[in-house]
């Protein structure tokens, strides 16, 4: 019985065994004073009666590690509590949603614009043209730069007989002279033709590119929006709110749309 009285004695009281759980989930590592070994006090012969101020049986410290355990717990878990309570849950990146986004049949908006500017840079198709329009541009030039240079080789013949007068007559001279004026004037208008047929197969795929946007944007935009705008061909977008511009929700679904177109060319051949 006296060996329980002297534990008890020796365990630390509650408020340090917390203090020292406080530290420890802190990160301080920081070690108990062991504390200074209590004389025992002489045996005697009188009863548990005779001291009713000391516990008479181990249920004393039964109940002292029951209470520990529980203020443990309790101050875990007000301080897990109050540790993810600071940390605050990010905002997950949204993409932007545009007006083109809401499904038709809801109230429409009032209006959107097309950059046709991006739309050219990016729409698949469009580009395609483009790249075959520049192929004819630079077969017309090579075929003008090759009759330029048999021209030029002409001309400094003809320089080089007037020179060292190697015309056998004037009117030898005069008709090499006309054959060269024919030859100019042919390249010339040439390169008029060329130039001509160049714009108009340009004006024929600008065309083109507008009546598939135009059929695209009438049939997707329908019941979306009350107006769609494009800032090409003297329309211009000043200012529009966020989400007001479908321009790349509109090349997305026309890229698809032609990639589809291309797959089934490829499939029929």
């Amino acid at each position: 019985m006296e060996d329980f009285n002297n534990e008890e004695k020796n365990l630390p009281s509650v408020e340090e065994q917390i203090a020292q759980i406080e530290r420890e989930m802190h990160g301080e590592k920081t070690e108990v004073e062991p504390q200074q070994p209590v004389a025992e006090p002489e045996p005697t012969n009188e009863s548990c009666e005779a001291e009713p101020k000391k516990c008479k049986c181990g249920n004393c410290i039964s109940i002292c590690a029951l209470i520990l355990s529980l203020a443990a717990i309790v101050l875990l878990v007000l301080m897990l509590t109050g540790v993810l309570g600071n940390k605050k849950a990010e905002p997950e990146q949204q993409p932007e949603q545009t007006i083109f986004d809401k499904p038709a049949g809801e109230e429409p908006s009032d209006i959107a614009y097309i950059d046709l500017d991006t739309l050219l840079l990016t729409y698949n198709y469009a580009i395609k043209l483009q790249e075959d329009l520049a192929m004819e541009q630079k077969k017309a030039e090579g075929t003008i730069q090759s009759r330029m240079k048999k021209f030029e080789s002409m001309y400094n013949a003809y320089m080089e007989k007037a020179r060292t007068g190697m015309f056998l007559s004037a009117a030898s001279q005069q008709a090499q002279q006309s054959e060269l004026e024919k030859e100019q004037a042919a390249i010339e208008s040439l390169q008029a033709t060329l130039s001509n047929q160049l714009l108009e197969k340009q004006s024929a795929m600008n065309q083109e590119i507008y009546d598939t946007v135009i059929n695209f944007v009438n049939q997707y935009a329908d019941g979306r929006f009350k107006i769609v705008l494009g800032n090409m061909g003297g329309v211009t977008v000043v200012y529009s709110q966020q989400g007001m511009n479908i321009t790349n929700d509109v090349v997305a679904k026309l890229n698809q749309r032609y990639g589809g177109i291309l797959e089934n060319d490829t499939k029929a051949e």
